[in-house]
């Protein structure tokens, strides 16, 4: 039996953080959207030999948004709790209802797993995005607004 010696998993995980950057990186140049959300997280958590990049993380989620209902409730989260960048709810109101406009993939199962009948398979983001809407302490004035720019935002978008 041959003895290849042992390697310290953190070690050995640090040896591949930066290909993981490159080829997550080059992937999400390329407009794959999961490589966006990768290469974001990446970014927001960085690693011993790159400082965190909250800016392009940013950047990079808010690109997957245009096909990733899971970058816009991510966002919206962010923005929700002011973690690395400064809390708005406004914009955290925004990106949750950006989530909602993606159609849900429950599939038969929609109603049961929507009403807590079966336990959490996957996440539905544009339904957590309607229970965070709910819950975002906002006035009803000021979710009123919101919505009003949103939908303004969407009829300019889709012209």
């Amino acid at each position: 039996m041959q003895d290849y010696g042992s390697v310290n998993l953190r070690e050995c995980i640090e040896m591949c953080v930066d290909t993981w950057f490159e080829d997550n990186r080059e992937e999400a140049e390329k407009g794959h959207t999961e490589a966006m959300l990768i290469y974001s997280q990446l970014l927001f958590h960085g690693s011993r030999s790159r400082e965190p990049d909250i800016r392009q993380a940013i950047f990079w989620l808010r690109k997957a948004c245009k096909s990733s209902p899971e970058a816009a409730f991510r966002l919206g989260k962010l923005y929700q709790k002011g973690k690395y960048i400064e809390q708005d709810l406004e914009k955290a109101y925004f990106y949750y209802k950006l989530t909602t406009v993606f159609r849900c993939k429950c599939g038969n199962q929609k109603e049961a797993y929507h009403t807590n009948q079966i336990s959490n398979v996957h996440p539905c983001y544009p339904n957590e995005a309607t229970d965070a809407i709910n819950s975002l302490p906002l006035t009803n004035s000021a979710k009123k607004k919101c919505e009003a720019n949103f939908n303004a935002w969407r009829s300019s978008s889709l012209k």
